[in-house]
């Protein structure tokens, strides 16, 4: 992956262009997400996507979070990782090894 600044303007656009649609085609493979995502192209849908709360993804059991939320198999979960907590209610997330590696590059 690449972590350099875009060298123009519309190298940034493009790459946003490229990126909406990998996030909108992964989106579309979770069961919870894919409710959330209209039809269409991810450029012409980007601004309708609704924004996810904490509060909806606290509303998916604990049990049943990583086959409803996530989209890669429990065996490429290397970590978890807690948020703040700043409600009282902290959340959860599993992370892959990539998820990890692109955490490092872009810390």
């Amino acid at each position: 992956m690449n972590l350099l600044w875009p060298k123009s303007k519309q190298a940034l656009l493009e790459t946003q262009r490229k990126r909406k649609q990998v996030a909108v085609e992964r989106a579309r493979q979770s069961r919870f997400l894919k409710k959330r995502i209209p039809r269409g192209k991810a450029e012409d849908i980007w601004h309708r996507i609704p924004l996810l709360t904490k509060e909806e993804l606290r509303s998916i059991a604990p049990q049943r979070f990583h086959d409803e939320f996530c989209i890669q198999p429990r065996t490429r979960v290397v970590e978890y990782w807690r948020s703040g907590g700043a409600t009282g209610r902290p959340l959860f997330y599993p992370r892959s090894a990539e998820d990890m590696e692109t955490n490092l590059m872009a810390f």
